[in-house]
This record gives structure tokens, sequence and C-alpha cells, in this order.
């Protein structure tokens, strides 16, 4: 997760995820090394022990951290693969691992003029049924936030440009899509925030609305200095009607802070400081909420970050478990001297 300072801010966007491969599912994130490279590196979770280990070189021309998720590509015949965009120069190229035989590939360039770390998730819009959703990326270009896609059931699986989420852009945007859905709608909404000078503001596409207009919210926090990253967690209400409340973690300063949205009542839009999990970040983090502690229990938050001593990738996780004081908690250094 790289904290490189460009003409638009920083250039990085979230990299973590938790895979199908063994139980409770391995971790698996991509770093920006020193060298230009962007590796992969993985956390057994099978073992008692939990070692992260460094599996391969991606890209030897990265300039920014990458995003990584796993799609339903090659589902059923082996685990689904790993699909990763990242910025090399002004290209945000993709690249995939094929997890019948874990080779990685590159494919093609989404953005000829990105300044900055992409985001990107797997929708469940589908041109033809069952075939595999498409994938939707923001993309920073300039000031410019730029929401593509990749339809995946062309031949050729082309990426489009659609519109400018926000002109205001001083850095990455990190993308989801939502349990929120309008009138009769099959797909949920895609919620996005990115900063704008020191706010961090929250937009969303209405996928309900003729033309998919987005939507411009709140302003979250007013002093980041940095990217966030977003997700939807399992925190519910028992409110009828109720969706899951959102969480994020933000780069303010040398803090990397942790805020959520109770999503309990109807037009809520208030944004709640959680905690500071890193006094001493160097850069942005990245979130997920992974499985231990279900089913009983709403899985813990995982996430990583890069700290300003010896530059190390550091693993940070919360207790969720009823009971539990939700304390963050320091892991282990995942890696050392890396750039993001």
């Amino acid at each position: 997760m790289s904290y490189q300072a460009n003409a638009t801010g920083t250039t990085d966007s979230g990299r973590f995820v938790q895979s199908s491969y063994g139980f409770p599912g391995n971790f698996e994130l991509v770093v920006f090394e020193s060298g230009d490279k962007l590796a992969h590196y993985y956390r057994n979770n099978d073992s008692s022990q939990q070692p992260w280990s460094r599996t391969a070189t991606i890209s030897n021309s990265a300039s920014s951290s990458g995003a990584i998720l796993q799609s339903t590509f090659g589902i059923i015949s082996h685990p689904g693969n790993f699909e990763v965009l990242v910025l090399e120069g002004t290209n945000i190229v993709h690249y995939f691992r094929d997890n019948s035989n874990g080779e990685w590939s590159r494919t093609a360039i989404v953005s000829t003029k990105a300044t900055g770390a992409p985001a990107f998730i797997q929708s469940d819009f589908v041109g033809t049924p069952g075939q595999p959703g498409n994938f939707e990326a923001v993309i920073l270009e300039g000031n410019n936030l730029v929401h593509y896609y990749r339809d995946n059931t062309t031949s050729g699986f082309p990426w489009h440009p659609t519109v400018v989420i926000t002109n205001k852009a001083t850095g990455p945007g990190s993308i989801i899509q939502s349990t929120y859905k309008g009138s009769g709608s099959s797909h949920g909404n895609f919620e996005v925030v990115v900063p704008e000078g020191n706010d961090l503001v929250h937009y969303w596409r209405d996928n309900a609305a003729s033309g998919f207009p987005w939507n411009r919210t709140v302003v979250i926090s007013n002093k980041v200095t940095g990217p966030a990253s977003l997700i939807q967690s399992s925190y519910l209400s028992t409110e009828p009607g109720s969706q899951p409340n959102f969480e994020l973690v933000a780069i303010e300063g040398k803090e990397l802070v942790h805020y959520w949205r109770d999503n309990s009542s109807a037009g809520s839009e208030k944004w709640n400081f959680g905690a500071t999990i890193d006094g001493n970040a160097k850069g942005p983090g990245s979130l997920i909420q992974g499985n231990y502690g279900r089913p009983n229990n709403p899985g813990n938050f995982e996430v990583v970050v890069v700290d300003e001593t010896n530059s190390e990738l550091v693993h940070w996780w919360r207790d969720n478990t009823n009971g539990g004081n939700q304390k963050w908690t320091e892991s282990v250094v995942i890696a050392t001297n890396v750039v993001g």
C-alpha cells in the first residue's frame, strides 16, 4: 500500500482479500515492493502458525500498490482465479492468476491516463445468465475518478469507461456493491469513498434508476491525507428492513482510523469514529471482514497497513466475538522495507 505522492495525492487503494483456499480461507494480498515490483503474499490459515509467504512477482513495472479479488472464473473445476489491477506508469493493467495451475498472466490495459492506484470488485451485473459477473473499477485520472466496467460475457472481455464520479478527487477511490436496492431492482447499489482534498466523501450509484446516476452524500472526515478502504460488514440491527453497517479505515496524518455507519435507519448518513488502529502509519490501510468468529459471531476485522518503522507491512485485527472488547490488536510484520 504505497504512500507515493504525486500531483493528485497518493497512489494507493486497498489490496487484501480472504480466499477460498483452505479453511477458514487463506489471506491473500498484493504488496508494492522496492524495485517497481508488485508481489503476491498469502497467509496459510490452515496452519496453526499462520505463516505469511511471498509467492510470486506479478509485475516488474509497478508504480503503485494493486487491487486484488478472487473472481468466479474457473469455478467449479478449481478455486476462482485471482484478478489484479495495478498502475504501471500511466497505465492500469489487468493481471490474473489461473488457479488451476498458479500461473500469473498479463492481459489488458484498462486506462492509459491513470494517476493513482485502482480499486475494483466483481458485481452481480451479468450479460448472459450463468456467465461471470462484470468487473467494476474506479480509476483516478488527474482529478477525475472514473468508473470502468469489464463485460465478462463478451468475447475479448472489453473494458469500458462510463462516467466521471467526481472531478475533485485528490486520491484513489474504494468501491463496493452494497445490499441497498431500489424498488424492483435485483442489483445492489455501488458505494464509493474518495478523498477530495482533506475531505473523505461518500458517493453511491442507484442501480435501479434509469441511467444509473451517481449521488454525492456526506463528508465522512475532513482531515484525511490519503484514500480509504470501504467494506459492508455483517453488523446488522434487528430493526425490520435495516441494512448491515458500512465500515472503513482512513489515513489521517500518521493515524490509521476506523469509521462506521449505522445503516439501521432509513436515510441514515451519520458516520461514527471507531478507533485509532495505528498511530504511526506511513500510508493507507486495507480492510476486510474475515470469517474468524463465524458463524456464531460477526467475523473479525482484518487490516494491513504500512508502518513508518522500517516501512513494515503490519497486520492488525479486531476481535468481533460477543463479549469481546473490540480492541484492535497488532499481529505480525508481514514484510519489511516495502514501498506499500
